[in-house]
């Protein structure tokens, strides 16, 4: 059974081998430089990177859904239900963000995505995909939804900025 195990042994020997010999062969500035630094340095400007790829990615697919839900609105002869499921969704998000507002604490000061409002546009998101799929596109929910995720993407453009992501803006 232990000659399974040899060939995993020599390779492991090989590369420790290997390493030590790359390691003799670098230079000593690259062995100084402070590498703990620059890959915090790289991990945060990935993060600040990732959170503006994601909230344009949702700008851009809500944009396009939501045109869409106003064609096919218009198609049925239902211009009445945008307007009212709008204004219906934007008061309902409202209403949720206040009470949510309550049970969970969200400070921004370290750094975190705003949880609270990630789980309202889940839940909007969630609501106008089953309105899609099980009802038949029921105009009206996806008026809410719309209303909804354009008034969770205006509580999101008001979240307090990080001094490290104003200079990725600018």
């Amino acid at each position: 059974m232990e000659h399974f195990h040899e060939p995993a042994t020599n390779l492991i020997v090989f590369l420790n081998y290997t390493k030590d010999k790359l390691w003799k062969l670098t230079p000593g500035s690259v062995k100084s430089f402070p590498w703990k630094k620059a890959e915090s340095v790289a991990l945060h400007e990935l993060q600040i990177l990732g959170k503006e790829t994601l909230k344009w990615s949702f700008l851009a697919w809500f944009a396009f859904s939501w045109l869409s839900d106003i064609l096919y609105s218009l198609s049925r002869n239902k211009e009445l239900m945008i307007p009212f499921g709008v204004f219906v969704g934007i008061i309902i998000t409202k209403y949720v963000d206040q009470i949510s507002q309550e049970f969970v604490l969200d400070d921004h000061k370290d750094g975190s995505i705003s949880w609270r409002i990630l789980g309202i546009s889940c839940f909007l998101v969630l609501v106008k995909v089953i309105s899609m799929l099980f009802s038949g596109r029921n105009d009206f929910l996806l008026h809410c939804a719309n209303g909804g995720l354009m008034q969770v993407l205006w509580n999101w453009r008001n979240l307090p900025k990080l001094d490290g992501e104003k200079s990725v803006e600018s």
